[in-house]
């Protein structure tokens, strides 16, 4: 290969006294020079000597007439692109007293490879070998290794072994060695020792030189520096240097004011330490100078400035680190690698130790990298906790475990759906308005998906946020925390301008701590609660990340009670929904009191009547208050699309674990924290109103809170006007108290069983004297006509009410007219009651 020419030239000049220089351009191994031994073993490629033996556990070789011993140098390129090791190594023969150099008694050679994978200059004498230049272990130990070798015995029989990067940038020293026992020389070559045929035709040599010593006319390079401190500057050379040169303080200055070090210490004649009086200025760029500098042939290197600057790095503070672009979904590739990753840039004006940060997602963590980050700088990291390809939330906290910034994203942010599919980033928009959420990121629109390392694609000015914060819950966490969660992130520096009201008066709340997301926050209180009571709260002063300040929000709470039978109860169902529809299950809180929903859980039983599922209302602490309504499905807001959720009060609750509530008959069960029942229904398809013809999408309401689920008369099919359900507000089909001062009294006097909503059920409250009357209640036109026994040997308790809809025996829509109802009953004590009262059909003629 056509390299160093000009120590080929410079040979060319020179008497011959048994010199060796190949550049193996020629392709001839027998010629200039001759080679000989195993020259079949070897061939040219390329301009260069290649093995070319195929024989497992062999040594092979090649070998060259050269005398070559004294005052003397010896190079050679080599590339083994295999590990070496104890079978597999290459002897650079540069003296043998044998042509056959599996033979020879005496002479040098450096070994490349070994046990230690290292490069070792040995001597052979009278057979025997024996390290004299024990080299740096495992710098071959990788499967490519390319180095310049370089062995130099200078004229008092001192041996010097380096080792050089085939660009010449890197000088390494392996060590030195006297020794002046050989001192003759015939041959000079290459000896192989290969194992496998996975090692076969994998050696490589080339601008082979075994000559007299050759003058270094190149001045040394500094190679690099390092602070080492305020005061301290490392300086490495990538050759020896004269000593002298190197201690001498006049040689270094620092910047145009021409600051020498104080003191000089030289490590070795590669490396210096320079100590200076005064400490370099934090986070500034300075520049070291040095000069008049020379090797050891007395080459001196020119006038060389490098740059450098003391970091001083600062901990992270809030916002002073951004997470500015994320890959939560990189296949299909667009253009970037198959990886997810995160990209974090410094916006702080300042250098930021990242050691001790930590990115987290909710199930783990990971370690930023031990790297300071320069103003404005940038870092990828791809070794990141896994990004959920719908939405995550990640965030990054500093030294002292404090959150620096939160992201959380959802596939909504690319407002592309072609994007959301893959191979395209999440971008930031605008790095000054971090508090705009979802509307300060977007898709990446580069051509390669991403913009990873450099600036977004999308930067820009993104809208800014005006709305003030809301509080969206308040929930009693003990007897002295309440936890309140607010729509958006709020300023936690704020704290001390909260105000709360309670009752009319002012309260102390004490700031305990706030969530990761900065949106929820727990509150101390100094007041003892009575769960007894409810208590109203005005909440003003507080801010959001953007400034805007919420002026007055009214929230109530109540602390939450034991839930006891029949105070939580299911008040509307629908089991039967229409095609592309969802069930649902609406609850209503029958008391005074307050519950924790993460404390009642709902049921199913099987055939066998045992629990097949059982899931809590929810899975966090989350309060109803008294008289207030529940709405339990899987998507809430796709539910009231299809009906009128009317109640803004009521509790919405998306419950991924719907229990199973088929279309003919089903079952649903509430369970109180100690796993007793509060209510339980069973439903049957056959309690919907009998003239309705398509029960599809029609849910059961309850028609009384005080009366029980379990029986059929207790329900009926939600009306008409209000869209066949009332999710979360009061059922169309309820009953309300009306007692007169009989035992039996009519709510209404009319009946119309058209499903509008009004008057479709003829309820008849009661009220007896005592318990275990055994009623009959039958229906007759004003004929005397029989139309249909309702009640017939029914127990009835001392109070409750029941229900006619208006059909006759033959579940068909009685007669518009007047119609009577006889009521008769008896006691097992002999005493009897008969009422008589008069109802109407109503309806269209």
């Amino acid at each position: 290969m056509k390299t160093h020419i000009s120590l080929i030239l410079l040979l060319a000049a020179m008497p011959l006294f048994g010199q060796v220089a190949d550049d193996f351009e020629d392709s001839d191994l027998l010629i200039n020079p001759t080679w000989q031994g195993q020259t079949g073993s070897f061939v040219t490629e390329k301009g260069e000597l290649r093995s070319n033996y195929a024989v497992a556990n062999s040594t092979y070789y090649i070998s060259t007439p050269s005398n070559t011993a004294i005052n003397s140098e010896w190079r050679i390129v080599t590339k083994l692109l295999f590990n070496t090791s104890s079978v597999n190594y290459v002897d650079l023969v540069v003296m043998s007293d044998s042509m056959n150099l599996t033979k020879m008694k005496n002479g040098y050679f450096v070994r490349l490879g070994g046990a230690t994978d290292e490069i070792a200059l040995y001597k052979t004498k009278n057979g025997v070998e024996i390290k004299i230049i024990d080299g740096a272990d495992n710098v071959l130990n990788s499967s490519s290794n390319q180095w310049r070798i370089v062995l130099k015995r200078h004229q008092n029989d001192a041996f010097t072994l380096n080792r050089e990067s085939i660009t010449g940038n890197t000088n390494i020293h392996e060590g030195n060695a006297l020794d002046s026992e050989i001192v003759t020389s015939a041959y000079y070559g290459i000896r192989i020792k290969q194992s496998t045929a996975t090692f076969f035709n994998r050696h490589y040599f080339d601008n082979v030189y075994a000559g007299i010593l050759l003058k270094d006319t190149i001045a040394p390079l500094l190679a690099n520096i390092m602070v080492v401190n305020d005061k301290q500057i490392d300086c490495y050379f990538n050759e020896d240097c004269d000593s002298l040169d190197l201690l001498n303080a006049l040689n270094y200055s620092v910047d145009q004011l021409k600051i020498q070090p104080d003191n000089v210490i030289l490590v070795n004649h590669k490396k210096v330490s320079l100590y200076f009086l005064d400490a370099f200025l934090p986070n500034t760029s300075h520049y070291l100078s040095i000069q008049n500098i020379a090797d050891l042939e007395g080459n001196k290197i020119a006038t060389v400035s490098k740059p450098f600057y003391f970091a001083k790095p600062d901990i992270a503070e809030f916002r002073q680190l951004l997470i500015t672009e994320l890959m939560p979904v990189p296949s299909p590739v667009v253009g970037l690698p198959d990886k997810e990753y995160i990209e974090i840039t410094n916006t702080s004006g300042k250098y930021i130790q990242l050691q001790g940060c930590l990115v987290h997602d909710p199930t783990g963590s990971k370690s930023l990298p031990n790297l300071i980050l320069a103003p404005d700088s940038i870092i990828v990291l791809y070794n990141i906790p896994s990004l959920n390809n719908t939405g995550d939330r990640i965030w990054l906290t500093n030294q002292n475990g404090e959150i620096i910034h939160a992201v959380n994203y959802s596939e909504d942010w690319y407002k592309d759906k072609m994007k959301k599919a893959g191979g395209w980033s999440l971008e930031m928009i605008d790095m000054g308005n971090v508090c705009a959420g979802s509307s300060n990121w977007s898709g990446s629109i580069d051509p390669l998906g991403g913009t990873p390392g450099k600036p977004n694609s999308v930067k820009g000015k993104s809208t800014p946020d005006t709305n003030a914060p809301q509080l969206l819950s308040a929930t009693p966490l003990n007897e002295s925390l309440i936890h309140f969660t607010f729509n958006e992130e709020i300023d936690s520096a704020n704290s001390s301008n909260f105000t709360f009201w309670r009752n009319g008066s002012a309260n102390d709340f004490k700031w305990i701590k706030m969530t990761d997301d900065y949106r929820g926050v727990n509150w101390q209180i100094d007041f003892i609660p009575n769960p007894d009571t409810l208590y109203e709260f005005v909440i003003s002063g507080i801010k959001d990340c953007a400034g805007n300040e919420l002026k007055s929000q009214h929230f109530k709470v109540q602390w939450p009670s034991f839930c006891l039978s029949n105070e939580l109860i299911f008040n509307e169902i629908l089991f039967n929904p229409k095609t592309g529809g969802q069930d649902f299950i609406e609850l209503y809180n029958n008391s005074a009191k307050a519950f924790d929903l993460s404390k009642i859980s709902i049921a199913v039983k099987d055939e066998t009547k045992q629990y097949k599922s059982i899931s809590k209302l929810s899975i966090v602490p989350l309060i109803v208050l008294p008289y207030q309504y529940i709405l339990l499905c899987s998507n809430t807001t796709k539910l009231c699309e299809r009906f009128n959720c009317k109640n803004a009060e009521a509790m919405k609750i998306d419950f991924t674990k719907m229990p199973s509530m088929p279309d003919d008959e089903g079952n649903l069960i509430l369970l109180n924290e100690t796993g007793n029942i509060i209510d339980s229904l069973y439903y049957f398809d056959d309690w919907h109103f009998p003239l309705l013809s398509d029960k599809e999408g029609v849910s059961l309401e309850r028609v009384s809170f005080g009366n029980t689920a379990r029986v059929m008369d207790n329900w009926h099919s939600a009306a008409s006007v209000v869209g066949f359900a009332t999710p979360g507000y009061l059922n169309s089909q309820s009953a309300l108290t009306n007692r007169g001062n009989l035992y039996f009294s009519l709510q209404n006097k009319t009946v119309s069983p058209d499903e509008d909503g009004f008057e479709d059920l003829l309820i008849v409250n009661y009220n007896l004297p005592k318990q275990d009357y055994l009623t009959t209640i039958t229906i007759f036109d004003t004929d005397g006509r029989l139309i249909r026994q309702w009640i017939n040997n029914e127990t009835l308790g001392t109070e409750g009410f029941v229900t006619w809809n208006g059909t006759d025996y033959n579940e068909q829509k009685a007669a518009i007219g007047m119609y009577i109802l006889q009521i008769d009953c008896i006691h097992p004590d002999g005493s009897k009651i008969r009422e008589k009262m008069s109802c109407v059909v109503a309806g269209r003629f």
